[in-house]
């Protein structure tokens, strides 16, 4: 009963500092479309060419082919995609999600 409230508590208290805080307040694109178009030029204008990326599941291919240029403007392109929790696997979940989802492994766990 104990977990199961305390469970309970930590959730709400969560929840309710995210919706305080806000989500996403780094992410600066909006559209979901416009994050896997941005995926899209990462995977073909960086990673083919080589560029080494933090982004899970982002793997470069063979070694890396790119002036400076191109390197500063992969660069910006992965850093707005990381603002935005982005990966290369596939679907991204913004902040709000992947709290939540953090925070409902957690309370089942407890109760």
């Amino acid at each position: 009963m104990i977990f199961n409230s305390l469970g309970l508590l930590l959730v709400a208290t969560t929840l309710l500092q995210l919706l305080h805080h806000g989500t996403g307040q780094d992410c600066k694109l909006a559209d979901e479309n416009v994050k896997e178009i941005m995926i899209e030029q990462l995977k073909n204008d960086c990673l083919k060419k080589g560029y080494e990326s933090s982004l899970t599941g982002c793997e470069a291919e063979g070694e890396p082919k790119l002036n400076k240029k191109q390197r500063k403007k992969c660069d910006k392109t992965e850093k707005k995609l990381e603002a935005c929790d982005a990966n290369c696997e596939g679907k991204t979940l913004n902040s709000l999600q992947s709290s939540i989802y953090t925070l409902l492994v957690i309370y089942y766990s407890l109760t």
